[in-house]
C-alpha cells in the first residue's frame, strides 16, 4: 500500500503541470511567515543489525521482526523563502516489536525479547517546494529526528537478554504534495527514517553478556505515512 501510494506521489506532479489555471484556495497562505498545525500517521519499522561473526553464541541469527506503530505531532513551520520552509515536529510516536536470538547451531532452541515503544520526537526538517500549481504543490523534505523512548523494554522471558538504548537519532527524508482546501491545507507525506546511532546498551547489568557481545550494531529503518493538517 505504501509502495503504490509513493509511486502516486511521484506521478501527480505531472499530472497537475497539464492542468488549466482555476482560482486558488488560500491565495496568502504560503506568504505567513510562521503557521501551525498537526500530523497523525502510521509507521513501520525494522532493525537492522550487525553481527559479531568473532563469537560463535547466538550470532549465527538474530530476526526482526516488523512492527506497526502511530503517531501525532504538533506542526511549527517557519518561512524562509518561497520555496524553502523549516519545520519543527516535536510529538509522540507508538510502536512495538521484537528480536529472536537463535543458537549458532540450533535453530530450534531460541529465545525473545519483546520491545514497547512510547517515545517524544524532535524532528528538525528542511522542506523544499516547487511553485504552486493551482491548489496543489510537491515538495521534498529532509532533516534530523531525536527520539527519546519513555518504555523500553517489556520482559517476555525470566531474563533480559538485550536492552536497547533509550535516545535515538535518525535521518529521514521523504516527498509529499500540499492541498490548498477552502479552509486549511492538507498534505500527505511519506518519508523514511534511518538510524545513525547503535542501541544496544552494553551495560550487561542489563543484560545477558553472550547476547550482548553477539551484535555489533542495531540500529533502526522506519517508513512513515503522515498526514498533515495546517
Amino acid at each position: 500500500m505504501i509502495r503504490i501510494f509513493f509511486i502516486v506521489l511521484i506521478l501527480l506532479p505531472a499530472t497537475l503541470s497539464a492542468q488549466v489555471k482555476k482560482p486558488q484556495n488560500l491565495p496568502g497562505y504560503d506568504n505567513k511567515l510562521i503557521h501551525f498545525g498537526f500530523t497523525v500517521g502510521a509507521s513501520t519499522q525494522d532493525y537492522r543489525f550487525k553481527r559479531n561473526f568473532d563469537d560463535n553464541i547466538y550470532a549465527n541469527s538474530t530476526n526482526p521482526i516488523n512492527s506497526f506503530g502511530l503517531q501525532v505531532t504538533i506542526i511549527s513551520d517557519l518561512r524562509l523563502t518561497d520555496f524553502a520552509t523549516l519545520r519543527f515536529l516535536p510529538g509522540l510516536a507508538l510502536g512495538q516489536g521484537t528480536i529472536s536470538f537463535y543458537e549458532y547451531d540450533n535453530y530450534e532452541n531460541f529465545k525473545k525479547q519483546d520491545f514497547e515503544l512510547a517515545a517524544l520526537q524532535f524532528p528538525l526538517l528542511l522542506k523544499l517546494r516547487s511553485q504552486r500549481l493551482n491548489n496543489y504543490r510537491p515538495y521534498f523534505i529532509g532533516g534530523l529526528n531525536y527520539m527519546y523512548d519513555m518504555t523500553g523494554i517489556k520482559q517476555s522471558d525470566s531474563e533480559v537478554l538485550v536492552e536497547l538504548k533509550r535516545g535515538n537519532l535518525s535521518l529521514e527524508f521523504g516527498y509529499g504534495i500540499d492541498l490548498y482546501l477552502q479552509y486549511f491545507k492538507f498534505a500527505p507525506e511519506i518519508k523514511v527514517g534511518i538510524g545513525l546511532m547503535d542501541l544496544v546498551d552494553r551495560d550487561t547489568t542489563k543484560g545477558i553478556p553472550e547476547y550482548v557481545n553477539s551484535l555489533e550494531r542495531i540500529s533502526t529503518y522506519y517508513v512513515m505515512l503522515n498526514f498533515h493538517f495546517e
